[in-house]
């Protein structure tokens, strides 16, 4: 195959292929209305999950699960972390079937309390000024250096593949990331945020949790106004549509903000269905969501929605992130949360009839395609050239984020925030999902369809804005030398992994 791939090659035709990028996308800003202000209820919230092709190792592929929305960085003194007897679990569909259960890697997290001397009330202490050497900043995640991360959190990652269960990373004490507290307290976050990237050298695995910096962006002030957008039609001029360096107008409600991410990146031979890599493989689809899961053995049947029969409790979950904020309703968002995609069948009719879009004919007087949208259920609960049983979505019935391997990834400098829509980018949406895309503007194009493309509806945020990092593009090798920056492009796009941010720190970030 040459080395760009048309829309064609991803879904035909091309209306249906962007009303899906719409429903892998507006969800991001919508879930930080739903958060509370309770760690552990917002460490089990998925806001995003992204899948895409590395273009740092094209040869595999990256799945991040962001939780935690919109944190300020002073959320002292407790700030954020992952949640303790939680599963944190990405699900891999390699034959179609809509099952995502080909292979599926699970993270869970221990917090572990290590008191200084007198004990602490704060969880990350340094007294750079003081007497006891050992407490000057925390500079590393275990042995000297370490002593000031009175909690600290580790984990482990579990494969499934073929029935069976492996640990990976043997050997290694796999350590989340603190939050980015401030210069005192962390005076090289960057370089002890490197030391949270490990390498499974056996399976040539990578993977890194812990805090990072926002790269979702939009106006969610307005958008959730009543979907009353700062400007009416026409929305964006052809010349503002262009520009993803600057934001023409609109209020990105996540500059400044940070989230919790875990960030895994998997060589392509292990996820096809053959073991063969992106360019040979007989089956080039993937599909795959993310989920989190609470270990309560007390709820066994849990009202008939928990179904592993091992104790866990699905709480959230993410395939194509607006399914649940735009087209579940209030009464049902439990009960999709706690379902599995193979089971999207019975959510079907919302998607025939979308809520967003007639708001946007009632909001702007622009005419959307009329009900029923069969064409969103083809594209979001199934694979290309899987038909409908006439109206009803048949069998498979899934909501899973797609991609197509064989399109290659687009280089960091080179990606566009609308992807596909305003240049060939086939590593763009709606071929998977990066964390630069624009979702929103997106989404708002895909739900009106073609009078909303020709109007160029937008919130008026193109991008991430000051993202930390941003200009301080030293060459590869994050963290590997004093004062390195995590590589990233003038585009905000991060060169390498993770493919987040630094986050903003608590004493001058936000």
């Amino acid at each position: 195959m040459s080395g760009r791939v048309s829309l064609q090659h991803l879904h035909n035709p091309v209306l249906l292929v962007v009303i899906w990028v719409a429903m892998s996308l507006i969800a991001a800003p919508a879930r930080s209305h739903e958060a509370t202000r309770d760690a552990a209820s917002n460490a089990q919230k998925i806001s995003a999950f992204y899948m895409f092709r590395s273009w740092d190792s094209p040869d595999k592929l990256v799945m991040i699960m962001s939780v935690a929305r919109g944190q300020h960085p002073a959320e002292g003194p407790e700030y954020f972390q992952f949640a303790d007897n939680t599963v944190y679990r990405f699900s891999i569909d390699n034959d179609l079937n809509g099952l995502a259960a080909n292979v599926v890697y699970e993270i869970e997290f221990k917090s572990e309390h290590r008191p200084i001397a007198g004990g602490h009330p704060w969880p990350y202490v340094a007294i750079p000024n003081g007497l006891d050497p050992s407490l000057k900043g925390i500079t590393a995640l275990t042995g000297n250096g370490s002593e000031g991360l009175t909690l600290r959190q580790v984990y482990s990652v579990t494969q499934i593949s073929g029935g069976r269960r492996t640990q990976l990373f043997k050997g290694k004490k796999l350590i989340a990331v603190p939050p980015n507290v401030g210069a005192a307290t962390m005076p090289a976050y960057e370089a002890l945020a490197a030391q949270g990237i490990f390498l499974d050298p056996k399976t040539g695995i990578r993977v890194f949790a812990g805090q990072r910096a926002e790269t979702a962006f939009g106006d969610v002030g307005a958008l959730f106004d009543a979907g009353n957008l700062r400007r009416n039609p026409p929305f964006l001029t052809a010349a503002e549509d262009a520009n993803g360096l600057a934001d023409p107008f609109g209020t990105n409600r996540f500059f400044g903000a940070n989230v919790m991410s875990i960030a895994i990146e998997v060589p392509i031979t292990q996820l096809t269905r053959d073991g063969k890599a992106a360019a040979k493989t007989a089956i080039p689809l993937l599909g795959a969501y993310a989920s989190v899961l609470q270990k309560d053995s007390r709820h066994d049947d849990w009202n008939g929605r928990h179904d592993d029969g091992d104790g866990l409790r699905q709480v959230s979950r993410m395939g194509n992130p607006s399914f649940r904020t735009f087209i579940v309703d209030t009464e049902t968002k439990s009960r999709w949360d706690a379902s599995r995609p193979e089971n999207d069948a019975q959510f079907q009719d919302l998607l025939k009839a979308p809520a967003i879009a007639r708001l946007l004919q009632s909001s702007y007087g622009v005419p959307v395609p009329p009900e029923p949208r069969l064409e969103l259920v083809q594209i979001i609960l199934k694979y290309p050239n899987q038909p409908t049983n006439g109206a009803d979505c048949g069998t498979p019935c899934s909501d899973l984020l797609r991609i197509n391997l064989q399109a290659p990834p687009t280089p960091a400098e080179e990606q566009q925030r609308l992807g596909a829509l305003l240049s060939p980018d086939p590593a763009g949406l709606p071929n998977g999902c990066r964390p630069n895309d624009d979702l929103t503007d997106i989404s708002l194009r895909a739900f009106g369809g073609p009078a909303y493309f020709a109007a160029r509806i937008g919130d008026g945020v193109n991008s991430a804005g000051n993202v930390p990092g941003t200009g301080f593009s030293d060459g590869p090798g994050y963290g590997s030398s004093p004062g390195n920056k995590l590589d990233v492009a003038a585009n905000g796009v991060v060169k390498e992994f993770p493919f987040m941010p630094t986050p903003y720190d608590g004493r001058d970030g936000g």
